[in-house]
C-alpha cells in the first residue's frame, strides 16, 4: 500500500470523508455499548447482530470514500465478530478488548483521512496490519466447547432471567448441578 496523504481533497470528497468520520464515531459508540453488555448477556446473539451490522456499515462507508485501511480493518472486524459468536461468553474478554482496540484504530484512520494536516504513515499501516493479523489468528482457532459446568451455569442464569421476567411463576428446581452426584 503506498503512503497516503489526506492533503488536497476536493470539497465534495472532504465532505464525504467528514461524513464518514461522523459515521465511524456513531457506529463505534454503538458497538462499544453492545460490547459492554456481552459478558452479562444470557444470549448475546442479538448483540452480535448489531455489532456485525454496524461494522458492515463502517466497511461500506470506507469503501465509498476509498479509505482502504479502514475497509480492510472493518472487514476483518466483521469476520472476527462472527467468529466471536461461536465462543462461549466466558471466553470473550480478550476478544472484546481486541475489538475495542480495532475500533479505536478505525476512529484514528477516519480522523487522519479527514484532517489535511495529518498524513497516513507506514507506522500506522503496520499497526493496521498487526491488528488484522491478530483478528485473523483468533478466527483460525477452533471454537471452544463449553464445559458441562459452564453449560449448567448458563442454564441457571437463563432460569434466573426467566424468573425475573415472569414474577409469580413457581421457581424451577434445578435438575442438573455442577457437582457430580
Amino acid at each position: 500500500l503506498p503512503e497516503h496523504s489526506a492533503a488536497a481533497p476536493d470539497d465534495s470528497e472532504k465532505i464525504m470523508r467528514e461524513f464518514f468520520r461522523s459515521e465511524v464515531e456513531i457506529h463505534a459508540a454503538l458497538i462499544a455499548k453492545l460490547l459492554e453488555t456481552i459478558p452479562n448477556a444470557a444470549d448475546p446473539t442479538e448483540k452480535f447482530v448489531g455489532i456485525t451490522q454496524a461494522l458492515h456499515a463502517i466497511k461500506g462507508g470506507s469503501q465509498i470514500v476509498a479509505i482502504e485501511p479502514a475497509t480492510r480493518l472493518a472487514d476483518a472486524m466483521e469476520r472476527y465478530a462472527q467468529e466471536m459468536q461461536k465462543q462461549p461468553v466466558s471466553r470473550l474478554n480478550a476478544p472484546i478488548l481486541t475489538l475495542q482496540e480495532c475500533l479505536e484504530m478505525t476512529r484514528e484512520i477516519a480522523r487522519i483521512f479527514v484532517d489535511e494536516d495529518n498524513a497516513w504513515s507506514e507506522g500506522a499501516q503496520k499497526r493496521v496490519d498487526a491488528l488484522i493479523d491478530q483478528l485473523e489468528d483468533f478466527s483460525k482457532q477452533p471454537a471452544e466447547a463449553e464445559t458441562p459446568a459452564q453449560a449448567i451455569s448458563t442454564m441457571h442464569h437463563v432460569t434466573e432471567e426467566i424468573e425475573r421476567a415472569m414474577p409469580g411463576m413457581p421457581a424451577a428446581q434445578p435438575i442438573l448441578t455442577a457437582e457430580p452426584p
